[in-house]
């Protein structure tokens, strides 16, 4: 007879190791699949319900971004190219250095209207850190002859001519950081190139 006291049973703690059937039905829930139609119908629409969600957004956004003005300003070393054949002064625009010796160059602001829809451009001149301490060009020089404020539809421009020296003369010039356009609906943009930069390290 063999006393029961003196039997050490070794029981396991592990359901899995002993049961692995048992252990694995109790998370079965968590990956099964729907079997019947509603269940599917039901993931269906809050998927589409979500996707359209999405869209909405998307398209609200993009409407917004349509909406909203859009210019891009841009500081012009001005060249002359000579006389056209009706007596007109021919020019040349750029974006890269400035000649100050000999005949010096001009100085320009292009504005160009991105937005898609038409734009007045009330105001143009030389923006400093501080916004409200603007320079504006009171009197802008257009040769094309147009009105000022100038009404640009979508993806026109204009170039309005800036008098060099009475600009060299301002005591704000160490100021200027580039150029900017403000619309008559109270939008501002900003610009700057390479032109503007070359000429401020000639005369600051």
């Amino acid at each position: 007879m063999v006393d029961s006291s003196a039997v050490l049973v070794k029981v396991s703690t592990n359901p899995q190791r002993h049961c692995p059937t048992a252990y694995q039905n109790r998370y079965a829930f968590k990956f099964r699949v729907p079997m019947n139609w509603s269940e599917i119908i039901d993931i269906a629409v809050a998927i589409a319900a979500l996707v359209g969600m999405f869209l909405g957004v998307f398209n609200f956004i993009t409407e917004r971004r349509k909406q909203k003005p859009k210019l891009k300003v841009a500081p012009k070393a001005v060249s002359s190219a000579g006389h056209l054949p009706d007596g007109r002064e021919s020019v040349i625009y750029s974006s890269e250095n400035f000649r100050l010796s000999g005949t010096p160059d001009g100085i320009a602001i292009e504005v160009l209207n991105l937005s898609l829809f038409p734009i007045t451009i009330s105001e143009v001149g030389f923006h400093t850190p501080k916004r409200e301490q603007r320079m504006a060009v009171p009197m802008p020089i257009i040769l094309d002859d147009g009105k000022w404020p100038r009404r640009l539809e979508s993806r026109e421009k204009v170039i309005v001519h800036i008098d060099l020296v009475s600009l060299l003369e301002s005591e704000d010039l160490h100021l200027v950081k580039g150029v900017y356009a403000r619309t008559d609906c109270g939008f501002y943009s900003r610009g700057n190139s390479k032109a503007l930069s070359s000429l401020l390290r000639q005369v600051v």
